[in-house]
């Protein structure tokens, strides 16, 4: 990914983070306060890169203390998921998939969930 694709997808990213939280704020008396974890991976069809580390210091998944992930699947169309349940998917797809690299000088590592798998697979954190 180029300094130009970063910047780019990083305000994208931004901008999505904006549209969450108006999305979670917009009446807070019914909404508890949790912290999201924000994805946009619009620009793939079949997989989300979940980045577990990059240049050579743990990230991510391995990392994030957040409550949920909220991954923007396809434009406007939003999958929020429980941590831990993405962490499960994250390490069967490393078994099933193995470590991919990507983003700048493919310095990222992670793993591709297929975004099936957000909806259709049921994924247990305590297995």
């Amino acid at each position: 990914m180029s300094r130009a694709d970063f910047d780019l997808a990083l305000r994208l990213g931004q901008g999505r983070e904006r549209v969450i939280e108006k999305l979670l704020t917009n009446d807070s008396s019914t909404i508890e306060r949790v912290t999201v974890e924000v994805k946009s991976e619009v620009l793939s069809d079949k997989f989300v890169f979940i980045e577990h580390a990059a240049w050579a210091k743990p990230s991510g998944i391995a990392i994030t203390k957040a409550d949920y992930y909220a991954i923007e699947v396809y434009p406007d169309w939003w999958v929020f998921i429980p941590t831990p349940y993405l962490r499960t998917m994250w390490r069967d797809a490393l078994e099933e998939f193995g470590e991919r690299r990507g983003g700048d000088d493919n310095a990222a590592r992670g793993a591709i969930v297929p975004k099936e798998w957000l909806v259709y697979r049921p994924h247990c954190p305590n297995r």
